[in-house]
């Protein structure tokens, strides 16, 4: 990949594997970052339509009561 300038920016472009592997198009933000002295990571950054997605398969009923959790308890860390 090459370093190329635009305006005042520094652009790297992307090679077409890499784009296909990290399923990007035009307007996707991805994330880069330094992986040692002289490596970067880079990973699609997640839509909040496929984050709010995940928050919903995760979200689990909160109990009102005390009472209504196993053993009156509302984790390891509680005394019931």
């Amino acid at each position: 990949m090459r370093v190329s300038r635009l305006g005042n920016s520094l652009v790297v472009r992307l090679p077409a594997s890499l784009v296909t592997t990290l399923e990007l198009k035009p307007g996707d933000e991805v994330d880069m970052r330094a992986a040692g002295d002289k490596a970067i990571a880079i990973a699609r950054a997640p839509d909040p339509k496929e984050l709010l997605e995940t928050l919903r398969q995760l979200r689990v009923k909160i109990p009102k009561k005390l009472s209504e959790t196993p053993a009156g308890r509302l984790g390891p860390w509680s005394k019931g």
